[in-house]
């Protein structure tokens, strides 16, 4: 519901019908929604926002990266000076792990910015000249 209408009221206001109701031309340099253009655009729409999303999740998974890359230098200083406790052992395990995990998603997400950036360019190869 609209907000300040009650539901007795008429969105369209007491003397409009909503079947009267024709949509305004598209503005000069718009694409009109039934232009064959539409669809292009709609899905370089999709394309940018996929993409932004894409890169907020990098950044997500790169201050993990770097919070566990700062916890085991610290694991590392650590062991330098004394032999690590097994809680301190298995610690340093499963940041290990978590590493390997953040390498593998970041390679994925490399992957899907490929395929992404080849379907803005047409999804086909593109050649440089010499």
């Amino acid at each position: 519901m609209i907000a300040g209408l009650t539901g007795d009221e008429d969105p369209a206001g007491a003397a409009g019908d909503r079947s009267e109701v024709v949509p305004a031309p598209a503005p000069p340099g718009r694409v009109s929604p039934t232009s064959k253009g539409l669809g292009a655009a709609a899905a370089d729409a999709e394309r940018r926002r996929l993409l932004q999303l894409l890169a907020r999740e990098v950044g997500v998974l790169r201050e993990a990266a770097a919070r566990v890359r700062a916890e085991v230098r610290a694991l590392q200083e650590v062991s330098h000076t004394r032999r690590l406790s097994p809680a301190e052992a298995r610690r340093a395990s499963a940041l290990r792990r978590e590493s390997e995990a953040h390498r593998l998603q970041l390679k994925q997400y490399a992957a899907e910015f490929e395929r992404l950036r080849a379907r803005g360019s047409g999804g086909g190869r593109r050649t440089e000249d010499p």
